[in-house]
Parts: C-alpha cells; sequence; structure tokens
C-alpha cells in the first residue's frame, strides 16, 4: 500500500502565497491530500495559523469534520494545551512539535522526521519534504506518510513505484529516472 501523502502547508504545487490559508487548506483536502498545518496561540488568546506570523485566525471547527486528515504543527506549547482541552468528535487531532529535531513522535505514535535524516524502517515515519533531499523511492515507500509541497507529483511517482512490479506497470528505471530528474529541477530552482 503506497504512504498517505501530507500536503504541507495545503500547498498543491510547491511554496504558495497562502500557506496555511483556510482556502488552501480545504483545497488540498478537497483533492484528497491530509494537510499539515502550522497553529499558535496569538496574544489575543485565540489561535492562528501561520508558519512564522499569525497569518489567519484558526477556527478549530475544521478538526471536527477534518480532524483524522489534518496533522497540527504546534508552534508553541499554548497551542498544544488549547488542542488538547478540546473534544474533537471524541479524539485529537494528529498534533506534534519541533524546531531542530531530527524527529519528533506526533500525538499518535508516528515519527515525524525531519528532512534528510533516517526514516528508520518507515512503518510509522513521516517524510518530511523528500523533494529537499535524495530519499530513494523505495525508501519513501516503506513509509507511513510523506509531506511534500508537491502531493500530486509525489503521490504518482509512489503509485507509478508501487505498479513498477506488475506486468502494466511503467518500468523501474523509468519511474526512477522521472523522480531524480524531479528532484534536480527542484533542487536547482531552490538554489537559484
Amino acid at each position: 500500500m503506497p504512504p498517505i501523502i501530507i500536503s504541507h502547508r495545503g500547498n498543491l504545487s510547491g511554496k504558495g502565497s497562502a500557506e496555511n490559508s483556510p482556502q488552501t487548506i480545504l483545497r488540498a483536502r478537497r483533492e484528497g491530500y491530509h494537510v499539515e498545518i502550522d497553529v499558535r496561540k496569538g496574544s489575543d488568546g485565540k489561535l492562528w495559523l501561520g508558519h512564522d506570523s499569525w497569518d489567519y485566525m484558526f477556527d478549530t471547527s475544521l478538526l471536527k469534520w477534518q480532524g483524522s486528515y489534518v496533522w497540527v504543527h504546534c508552534k508553541d506549547v499554548e497551542a498544544v494545551e488549547i488542542l488538547l482541552s478540546k473534544r474533537f468528535n471524541g479524539s485529537t487531532p494528529h498534533m506534534f512539535a519541533h524546531s531542530t529535531d531530527r524527529f519528533v513522535l506526533t500525538s499518535d505514535g508516528y515519527i515525524w522526521v525531519f528532512p534528510g535524516q533516517s526514516l528508520g524502517t518507515g512503518v510509522r515515519s513521516i517524510a518530511v519534504l523528500p523533494e529537499n533531499v535524495r530519499y530513494s523511492l523505495y525508501d519513501l515507500s516503506t513509509c507511513y506518510g510523506i509531506c511534500t509541497d508537491y502531493p500530486a507529483k509525489m503521490a504518482q511517482f509512489m503509485k507509478d513505484y508501487d505498479e513498477s512490479s506488475s506486468d502494466t506497470g511503467r518500468a523501474l528505471a523509468d519511474v526512477q529516472a522521472d523522480y531524480q530528474e524531479f528532484l534536480d529541477v527542484i533542487q536547482s530552482v531552490q538554489r537559484s
């Protein structure tokens, strides 16, 4: 079974200007992806979406009907406390917090792995931003999930890789070559 695909901050085809916006999050969900979001407590006592700032007010009702598909990166301990105190249809959302750790455990026992770090056996690992490093398709295929700014591309690579062993699938060498070309393009754009 291919790994689940998690849209990083709601991005669908690279970093966007509306990362973490409610519209971006909902669009990624409509496309069928899980979504990683950044949440913090503002000085007004409310929760806000945003990686480095308070960009959008966070309506926690999103977690009542989409909670199992949302991975909340809590940017401060207060956000963790607020979310743990709420009930979302009898459960809490996937949550984690980190800054420079190589990996952290999520509230559900998944291993959120910082880019470029060992994925371990992968069974409960989430590979974060694999487009920024050189994980093999095999390593990614063993993961529980992949968090990426390019969910459609990554989903297609994982599907092609999974099917490459069948008679109807593309040749494994072709899938790997396309994946390496994709990584080369992304990384050259990031360097410029």
